[in-house]
């Protein structure tokens, strides 16, 4: 009943969401609603932009916009929030307007965000820290050229204990999830996806291109080695995570969660995450 009372108010304040995606009209809903939230943003960062003109100082202001996470809309079955270590969630935009710049470029390397921030340290005259694991591409981003990572390693242990691994093979774009934990999602232990040619995942090959498959698993262990070595601790901060039960915001909520699915006509699934988790029923 509570739950009930919950979503009814929520869709009440929100009457752009859709209370189900069922159709391909609610499907636009909820595309159109989310659309709308992103031109509300980009027109108050023009508002903003406006104003460091008008008081005469934007070009001497460097502008930065990003963000700390992006939104899965239908990827791996997750519609509106970020409960993996995917593409759509771990892809975050990152724009820089620096004084004095009277072009623009995009650059399609592989950087992950700290990345930038020792870049920005550099840029500024400043000297990263030496405990920092940032890989700046300071002279890259002044020549205006390309100069990133191998490889790239996402993770996500809120909603589900997930590992990406992003990279390139023979010219196309790879992402490699590692699954820890599901998060009572339909997520297996391993998933690769050539996002050049399936860009919404919907295709996975790790079994199909076991080589491609190692190959990520490869790096990963190449990362879990670094961060041993750079780390204080020593602890791999997800299997801390494991060890307290799985992802916080589906710890404790199995029981729940399958009463849901059996009221609305998803027993199958039901049993299915039964099955796959007998020690949280």
């Amino acid at each position: 009943y509570l739950h009930e009372q919950f979503y009814k108010k929520f869709h009440a304040n929100y009457p752009r969401l859709p209370e189900s995606i069922d159709s391909m009209e609610s499907l636009k809903m909820w595309i159109d609603g989310y659309d709308t939230g992103i031109r509300y943003a980009d027109m108050h960062v023009g508002l903003l932009l406006d104003a460091l003109e008008k008081v005469g100082v934007l070009d001497d202001t460097l502008i930065m916009i990003s963000t700390d996470h992006g939104e899965s809309q239908g990827e791996l079955n997750v519609w509106g929030d970020h409960q993996t270590a995917d593409q759509p969630v771990c892809r975050i935009p990152l724009i820089v307007r620096v004084p004095g710049s009277t072009s623009g470029r995009i650059d399609t390397a592989l950087h992950q965000h700290y990345d930038w921030a020792g870049t920005l340290i550099e840029l500024t005259g400043g000297k990263i820290p030496p405990n920092w694991q940032s890989q700046p591409f300071t002279e890259a981003f002044r020549q205006g050229s390309q100069d990133g990572r191998q490889y790239l390693i996402t993770s996500n242990q809120a909603w589900s204990c997930q590992r990406g691994i992003r990279f390139d093979y023979e010219g196309d774009a790879y992402l490699c999830l590692r699954t820890f934990h599901d998060g009572h999602k339909d997520l297996p232990p391993l998933l690769l996806f050539n996002l050049t040619q399936d860009p919404y995942e919907q295709h996975d090959l790790s079994q199909e291109k076991p080589v491609i498959a190692n190959q990520a698993l490869a790096y990963l262990a190449d990362w879990e080695r670094q961060m041993a070595i750079a780390s204080s601790s020593n602890v791999d901060p997800m299997l801390t995570v494991l060890r307290e039960g799985g992802p916080f915001h589906t710890r404790g909520q199995m029981r729940p969660y399958l009463k849901i699915l059996r009221e609305t006509g998803r027993s199958k699934f039901a049993e299915y995450l039964e099955q796959i988790h007998p020690d949280e029923v």
